[in-house]
């Protein structure tokens, strides 16, 4: 049997928003599985998965963020942004 995360496949929203976050000055690489991408700016961190836009979140997302993961769930570029703004603020405090 394959493990969990061989079965993963990427969003369709992955490479543009990969690419936008390295072009908004951010770190990203991908992690696979329940989150597919952990992007940085110096000590700030953020998980984030990418969203085809309609898409919901998984049961095992949904789990993990019962617990108290936090998880930017990202659809568009707009979106992402948003998240970044917010990395850029805190890494400025």
């Amino acid at each position: 049997m394959k493990p969990s995360w061989a079965r993963h496949r990427p969003d369709t929203t992955a490479k543009a928003l990969e690419a936008e976050a390295k072009r908004l000055g951010v770190e990203c690489a991908p992690l696979g599985g329940a989150v597919d991408a952990i992007l940085w700016l110096g000590p700030v961190t953020r998980l984030v998965d990418w969203k085809t836009p309609g898409k919901s979140i998984t049961d095992s997302q949904g789990k993990l963020v019962a617990r108290g993961l936090p998880i930017a769930f990202v659809s568009t570029v707009e979106q992402l942004q948003a998240v970044v703004a917010e990395m850029r603020r805190e890494a400025t405090r």
